[in-house]
């Protein structure tokens, strides 16, 4: 059986010991951050298994052809009608990941083109409520295919960025890392006080207020209040009498040691830091903060492999966190391909 993955280039090493302790594969193509292996069928279960850290998860090809270079779209179609046909009559998606093929016609290109072609065939095709994935990977001049239950398949399209960015505000790429963490963890919180680190110019804070915080976005720099505005989240500057509302903004316009002094008396559900600096200071930066989370209150922060020694890295972080803040899952996420995102919970009696 053949399988579709993709995997961090900054932790590719570390994604092969991975995916070596889940089964026995051979690579059958590889390149920039996409693999395809032939391992043993009934794998994708664990493949998309939430408590990996490295793998993104897997998509299961069931054919694959040589593409007719003189009839490039045809040859690609005859996969994609054949995948439609497996539907039996259900509303189809049609996903087209193009890796390295060279040719004029991009992946949504062909998307449009072929879904086109499928209506006229007598398919059902849906953009807003499919019931079916049909999916094509093309690589080295190979078209690879399958078919999936829309609904079943947690990442939803091939390249998992391009469905995290279909949501998204445009605040800000970062944006994407929040919501992913979010569906990674499976976490269901959606009210309370969040406090959100180095918060400029704002995605992780539109975020969480979208999702009902209310947010206090602590950090020197502006946050682009005119996008921020436009996703339908109010943003307040601080002031002495200010407090944070639900679905809002409270914005301390100032460093991180500056604001904790000033919220003494704030007891926070939940901690997000997505800092550029040191996984070391960055921890350091939480554990100070820690004194403002309730009990059982979540911490959600990325760590920057600022060099390729990811265990390193990720040692510092524990020695850091040790005794205050119990690790329940890290990820290497889609949209932070040189970082880990963790997320942390208060162990009773921390300060």
């Amino acid at each position: 059986m053949l399988y579709f993955m993709h995997l961090s280039r900054k932790f590719w090493k570390s994604s092969y010991k991975e995916l070596r302790g889940i089964c026995s594969f051979k690579p059958v193509e590889s390149l920039w951050d996409n693999l395809i292996i032939e391992a043993r069928p009934g794998l994708l279960h664990s493949l998309n298994s939430k408590d990996n850290i490295f793998i993104y998860g897997a998509f299961q090809l069931s054919d694959n052809r040589s593409i007719d270079k003189d009839n490039y779209t045809e040859s690609i179609y005859a996969s994609i009608k054949k995948q439609a046909e497996r539907a039996e009559g259900k509303s189809i998606m049609i996903d087209i990941y193009d890796v390295n093929s060279k040719h004029g016609y991009s992946g949504k290109d062909m998307e449009v083109l072929f879904g086109n072609r499928l209506e006229k065939d007598g398919f059902k095709v849906s953009m807003d409520e499919p019931e079916v994935l049909v999916y094509a990977v093309l690589f080295n001049w190979r078209c690879y295919s399958g078919m999936t239950r829309y609904a079943a398949d947690k990442r939803k399209l091939l390249n998992p960025i391009r469905h995290y960015n279909h949501s998204r505000s445009g605040i800000s790429r970062a944006e994407m890392k929040i919501e992913e963490a979010f569906d990674r963890f499976s976490i269901k919180a959606r009210k309370g006080i969040a406090i959100d680190l180095g918060a400029a110019p704002g995605g992780w804070s539109c975020f969480l207020a979208k999702r009902g915080f209310s947010v206090i976005a602590i950090d020197n720099a502006e946050l682009d209040k005119k996008k921020i505005g436009a996703a339908g989240v109010p943003v307040e500057v601080y002031s002495d009498n200010a407090k944070p509302k639900r679905g809002t903004i409270l914005h301390y316009k100032m460093g991180f040691q500056e604001a904790y002094s000033k919220l003494k008396d704030t007891k926070a559900d939940l901690i997000a830091d997505d800092m550029n600096i040191s996984p070391a200071e960055s921890a350091a930066a939480v554990t100070k903060y820690l004194s403002l989370l309730k009990e059982n209150g979540i911490c959600i922060m990325t760590i920057k492999s600022v060099t390729k020694n990811v265990p390193k890295h990720i040692s510092a972080i524990k020695n850091e966190l040790e005794g205050r803040l119990e690790i329940e899952k890290m990820a290497v996420l889609p949209s932070n391909r040189q970082e880990l995102t963790i997320l942390c919970r208060k162990r009773a009696g921390s300060r």
